[in-house]
């Protein structure tokens, strides 16, 4: 063979090698480990699929689509087990799939990898779960699977995904802190948020034999969890780890340290359920890595152990960089072992970054090109030269246009080969969100500029590149809107006025002390309330705005402006001007109000129950004689009002009482209600609350199966005495409520969010309501399900339950359709949560008319304490933790269970330590920006309702001209809610851009056919 024939043979071989190489490098990467299982058009699964435990079928959906159906009947637990897979201890992983519960039922479905899993609330409409997972370090877990547990009905999966990911963390100050992570003061802490989108992974985990299951370690017999702590070059002069047991039915759960991995120091063990912190010995300390190992020893008894909060806390030498750690997980589709590529660190914000490290392992420089393309947003894209063996780190900037989650694509290339491709999904806080405000005429160094209620500031945000000349708003009569001035100074100053003038059209006025400014308050998110939310602090308090204040630098600080017009207001432009001093200079900032010629009704039409605890008011505001807790309780109510919000309870302290007279069967009962008729004078018929939670005495209560049966003056429920002594009191109740006309507003409420197991104790206690007073509402916190229909009155679902035709069939029965939030549902539906959009409150009542929703219900509006996590009598500061915590009556003292930041907390108490002794603070609770955008929600339904009944009136009308019926036929097309505003419960809009331009529509409408009504003389008296 020749020289140059060996030559073309080295090189080919070469070639061959390198092609080796490169497929080696990524078995797997990119690639759906479940096949065609979730092949787009696959209608066959792969062999070894197979249902365990229950029925299950394979169908077909219209596009071809294969969809796997699971039926469960609250015994079985139907799963589809996957066959063995390639999966690999340690390594990353996303799982995502489409599902949905076509009937409607209960339970939950279930769906991971080996021992790790995660359950979701199934709901009507198809609705995609994904999360990501670090697999399990133990044998033969290597299987998925997706089912359901304790669910009534049918439940569907489609467009399943198994994907390996990496994990890439933050690199800050010369050290690497994934989510959870932080430093601050010179103290490191990692608290894993088991509840966090990438549910156990956490960049200290180095072993985890243990099962996972949603937000907690499930400990068995001989498992264990090992966490290894290291911040850079920093050593650890203390620590402490802490470790929260939430369940327990057997064995012992051993906490131990170790410098090495392989000498472990005993820290102690927790043989019950509860919260407990252990210090690690001196003997360890300083050290450069700290391992913690959790774990049972084999033969320990059987059952179950399960581990819902760990934390690890040192004190680090010298002085390191305060940074909080993140994690972005970055799905590789391509990758070459010759020109390695990996992605360093994503920092998303609007201004992203994407840092590649590129090394050459070829023979020759090479020259490449990096890109980072956003599915929404500007691309970067920038080229180095790498030497062979060299390596070199390359920055790509890249810009986001709209918060949320995005999709990236990073890629590298080599000429035209693409030789590294990846992808992330990068989410944008909504407060980095700089798409929208117009700046204002003033001083360049205030930076001044202007937004609508239903965006939430974030602090380091940009200076808006619109221009306006002031401020505008537009309401009608007896409507209250929102707005927002906000300051951003060049240098710290201090705010020393801000005055409003009063508002001037012709010889009409607004009074100024019809418009109100308060002070934007900003609280810390720590731990995000689900997977579309980030870390960071959140305007959400709206106290009274108390000058001087100081203001610092290349910081936003809003100011809340609401304007009020009384019913009745003239219609007109009505101008005046904001007058803003400062140390640094001041501005006169032009403000034009736009008043339609038409007023709100004094009632309104939405119905809502939101709960309200007098309790927490009186221990926040140190209330403690009756005059006090009355006079603060009159102005919380005031404050229901104005946001057109009814309570559960508007008379705590005046509620009706029933005693009882006579003996043996001539006992009676006997009704109080002067003290109540008196509130409900004023809250109903006067500020017109359209709802209110009728306690019923006498009723039983428990959860399955351990139910208590109700009495009355000792007579147990089921007996001849109670049944009579029920009757009576309960017709003596409706006659008098009918009587005032308070019958339709009242509402039973006495079991909440019933399983299926409580069905039958529910139709006893409502069967029971109904014998003794037909016309009394029922209403219960549950779909219609089982044998429930027929026996309630109100449906209250949550709000993934209910679709448009499912609300007209229960209303075309005589029931009432509500809904309501609560701890859940999260993203992606809206929600009550701080670290959410600022205008999904307002979009709820919107989407409320979108579904035929005639009510809404929250549970709680003053939530600010957990017994369980502050055990009396300690109480935690809300300003200070905006998170929602579990309430508690079946944990421990220092359980930490998250329920949400914000939820059940629309209004705040002073900004002070509860804690420390004080005077009795006789003002009203602090609204929120979430309260204030309900209202204004509930103000938009209004816009709805009327423009509804004008289009209804002059549609009965016989003569008809052709104008009036374009106008009508254009009318009847603005009371349906348009896509831009809300597709469905999942896809909606997070901009209050379509919601404004929509109401203003309806606004000019409503004003258009009262032209009508007055040219036909529609009567008055049929008018809203």
């Amino acid at each position: 063979m020749t020289e140059k024939s060996n030559k073309k043979v080295y090189c080919a071989i070469q070639l061959l090698v390198m092609i080796v190489m490169v497929l080696a490098a990524t078995p797997t990467m990119g690639k759906n480990l479940l096949g065609s299982a979730a092949d787009p058009d696959g209608r066959i699964l792969p062999a070894g699929w197979h249902v365990s435990g229950g029925e299950g079928k394979i169908l077909s959906s219209r596009n071809g689509k294969a969809i796997l159906e699971v039926v469960g009947n609250l015994v079985n637990s139907p799963v589809w087990l996957a066959p063995t897979l390639p999966l690999t201890g340690g390594e990353t992983y996303r799982f995502d799939y489409m599902t949905r519960n076509p009937n409607g039922g209960n339970g939950i479905v279930v769906g991971g990898a080996g021992s790790v899993n995660r359950d979701f609330a199934p709901g009507i409409n198809w609705h995609h779960n994904r999360y990501i997972f670090r697999f399990t370090d133990a044998d033969g877990q290597n299987f998925v699977r997706l089912g359901q547990w304790d669910l009534d009905g049918t439940t569907q999966f489609k467009t399943i995904k198994l994907i390996p990911v990496e994990a890439v963390n933050r690199q800050d100050g010369g050290v690497v802190l994934g989510e959870g992570e932080q430093i601050a003061k010179g103290v490191y802490t990692d608290t894993p948020d088991y509840n966090w989108f990438g549910s156990n992974v956490n960049r200290a985990l180095v072993r985890a034999t243990a099962g996972f299951n949603s937000n907690r370690w499930i400990f068995t017999d001989g498992t264990e969890v090992i966490y290894q702590h290291t911040v850079g070059k920093y050593e650890q002069e203390s620590g402490e780890v802490t470790v929260e047991v939430n369940y327990r039915d057997a064995g012992q759960l051993f906490i131990s340290a170790s410098r090495d991995g392989f000498n472990w120091t005993p820290l102690g063990s927790m043989g019950a359920v509860g919260r407990q912190s252990f210090k690690i010995p001196n003997d360890l300390l300083p050290a450069k890595t700290m391992e913690i190992r959790l774990n049972r020893p084999p033969n320990d008894g059987g059952g179950m152990l399960e581990v819902d909060a760990y934390q690890y806390r040192s004190r680090l030498a010298g002085d390191p960089p305060n940074v909080v750690g993140d994690t972005q997980f970055v799905e590789i589709k391509n990758s070459s072992s010759v020109i390695n590529a990996k992605i360093e660190q994503i920092k998303s914000s609007t201004f992203g970054k994407v840092s590649f490290m590129l090394t050459n392992r070829s023979n020759k420089s090479r020259h490449l090109i990096c890109e980072v393309v956003p599915d929404k947003g500007t691309p970067g894209r920038l080229s180095t030269w790498v030497n062979p063996d060299k390596s070199s780190l390359v920055i790509v900037p890249f810009k986001l246009e709209k918060p949320g989650s995005h999709t990236i694509k990073a890629q590298v290339l080599s000429g035209r080969t693409v030789v590294y491709e990846g992808a992330a999904q990068v989410t944008l806080s909504i407060l980095d969100d700089s798409s929208y405000g117009e700046k204002l005429p003033g001083p360049k160094s205030l930076g001044l500029w202007t937004c609508g209620s239903g965006w939430k500031v974030g602090r380091k945000r940009l200076l808006p590149v619109a221009h306006a000349n002031g401020i505008f708003i537009s309401l009608a009569g007896n409507e209250y809107e929102d707005t927002q001035l906000v300051v951003k100074p060049e240098r710290p100053l201090t705010l020393t006025g801000l005055r409003v003038s009063d508002l001037i059209f012709r010889h009409h006025r607004i009074a100024a002390s019809q418009i109100s400014v308060k002070r934007v308050a900003y609280v810390q998110v720590t731990v995000p309330t689900d997977s579309s939310c980030v870390t960071g602090k959140y305007p959400d308090p709206l106290p009274p705005l108390v000058t001087p204040l100081k203001l610092p630098a290349d910081r936003n600080q809003p100011f809340w402006i609401t304007v009020h017009t009384e019913a009745g207001q003239p219609a007109g432009i009505y101008r005046g001007n904001i007058r803003l001093q400062t140390s640094d200079g001041s501005a006169v900032i032009p403000l034009k109000v736009k008043v339609y010629a038409f007023s709100l009704p004094k009632r309104f039409h939405l119905r809502s129950g939101l709960g309200v605890d007098a309790g927490a008011i009186n221990q926040y505001f140190h209330l403690k004689t009756d005059a006090e807790k009355r006079l603060v309780w009159k102005k919380t109510m005031d404050n229901f009002a104005r946001h057109r919000i009814s309570p559960y309870n508007f008379a705590p302290y005046d509620p009706i009482s029933l005693t009882f007279t006579g003996s043996g069967e001539q006992i009676k009962p006997v009704l109080h209600f002067s003290a109540f008729d008196q509130q409900a004078h004023i809250y109903l018929d006067e500020m017109r609350f359209n709802g209110f939670v009728l306690p019923i005495e006498g009723m039983g209560g428990g959860r399955y199966p351990d139910y208590t049966p109700g009495t009355l003056d000792g007579f147990k429920q089921g007996t001849p005495e109670y049944e009579r002594l029920f009757r009576e009191y309960l017709s003596a109740l409706q006659q008098h409520l009918k009587q005032k006309g308070w019958l339709s507003k009242a509402y039973v409420y006495w079991f909440d969010e019933p399983s299926p197991q409580d069905f039958p104790f529910v139709i006893k206690g409502m069967q029971q309501i109904h014998r003794a007073a037909p016309l009394i509402k029922r209403l219960l916190t549950k779909q219609p399900a089982g044998a429930l229909p027929g026996n309630v009155d109100i449906w209250c679902a949550l709000t993934p339950y209910w679709t448009p035709q499912l609300a007209v069939k229960e209303k075309k029965s005589g029931d009432e359709v509500w809904w309501y939030i609560c701890t859940g549902p999260k993203a992606p539906y809206l929600g009550e949560f701080i670290d959410h959009p600022g205008v999904q409150l307002r979009l709820w009542p919107w989407q409320s008319w979108q579904y035929g929703v005639q009510g809404i219900l929250i549970w709680d509006t003053t939530y600010w304490n957990s017994p369980a996590l502050y055990p009396p009598p300690k109480v935690p500061n809300p300003w200070k933790d905006p998170e929602s915590y579990v309430y508690g009556n079946y944990q421990p003292n220092g359980y930490v269970g998250r329920w949400g930041n914000g939820d059940g907390r629309f209004l705040y108490p002073p900004d002070q330590d509860p804690n420390q002794p004080s005077k009795p603070i006789l003002m009203g609770p602090i609204s929120s920006t979430r309260w204030e955008n309900l209202r204004d929600g509930m103000e938009d339904y209004e816009y709805l309702w009327m423009l509804k009944r004008r289009v209804d009136q002059l549609s009965a009308l016989n003569k008809k001209s052709g104008q009036l019926n374009s106008d009508l036929v254009r009318a009847k097309r603005l009371l349906v809610v348009p896509p831009d505003i809300s597709v469905d419960t999942t896809h909606f809009t997070s901009s209050p851009r379509p919601i404004m331009r929509r109401r203003e529509q309806i606004a000019q409408m409503i004003e258009r056919l009262d032209r009508w009504e007055e040219k036909y003389k529609v009567s008055s008296s049929s008018k809203p």
